[in-house]
């Protein structure tokens, strides 16, 4: 067996390791030389037979790694006499790598980007230099203005040093790209109840109600929001809703008893 022969068999035994190793850029280049090496450079039947009893055990152990059939569905099948069509598929699955790890460094680097200018804002905050915290926030809104953790993430520094204005600002923005996070629907609700913007805030914990289903503390919430505005019978069902989905939860009996005290006087 030639030199170039006997490298591209032993590449193909050590697809396994590969595997394992989750290099599966390694693995696909070595089948597709094995399928190249078959279609296209003159042996003897003896070497043929070995590649290609090689290029079948490779495609099965690529087959059988959940990993690789993850990030490439459409199967790997090797019929030996179509070597032509297996080098294609590799070919294509290197391009499906190639996109998951081009994908997982933009967001590692993404992650990172945002981390920094948040630190920086953070740090700024602290200097009390607000003027340069709103100027690093502003650049993340450009670089990604449809990341709603980002907002999330935004409005929570800003809350930490009493900036609720600008908190409620990206609050909003989160909300409305993050519709079903109950989190932030409950924390603008507990934010716009203590700014007294009653009917906003009965709108946000209404949708984190029925983004969870219902949840004890979410109708506590809302009932602490109709004691403040005097709908006592709201209050009091609100009580009896988080009281039916955790019957220990002490607060929301005294909110219960206190709704209905109001209820019967005159």
């Amino acid at each position: 067996m030639s030199q170039e022969l006997t490298r591209i068999g032993e590449a193909l035994q050590r697809v396994a390791a590969d595997l394992k190793k989750g290099d599966f850029v390694a693995a696909a280049r070595a089948v597709r030389n094995g399928a190249n090496a078959l279609s296209g450079i003159p042996m003897t039947g003896e070497a043929y037979g070995e590649i290609e009893g090689l290029l079948v055990n490779a495609c099965d152990r690529m087959q059988s790694t959940p990993a690789l059939v993850d990030i490439f569905p459409d199967g790997i099948l090797y019929v030996p006499g179509q070597e032509q069509n297996l080098a294609m598929l590799m070919g294509r699955l290197l391009q499906s790598v190639g996109q998951r790890d081009n994908d997982n460094g933009r967001q590692e680097k993404r992650s990172s980007t945002r981390d920094e200018f948040l630190a920086r804002a953070r740090t700024a905050l602290q200097a009390g230099k607000e003027s340069d915290a709103h100027n690093e926030i502003a650049v993340l809104g450009e670089l990604y203005p449809q990341d709603g953790e980002l907002h999330l993430e935004t409005g929570m520094l800003f809350l930490d040093f009493g900036l609720t204005a600008d908190a409620v600002a990206h609050l909003h923005k989160a909300a409305a790209l993050l519709p079903d996070a109950a989190g932030v629907l409950n924390t603008l609700g507990v934010i716009l109840r203590r700014m007294r913007q009653f009917e906003e805030s009965e709108r946000y914990f209404l949708r984190a109600v029925q983004a969870t289903g219902g949840d004890p503390h979410l109708f506590f919430n809302l009932g602490r929001l109709y004691l403040d505005t005097g709908q006592w019978r709201k209050a009091a069902e609100c009580a009896e809703k988080a009281l039916a989905l955790d019957p220990a939860f002490d607060a929301a009996d005294k909110m219960r008893a206190f709704a209905e005290r109001r209820l019967s006087l005159p």
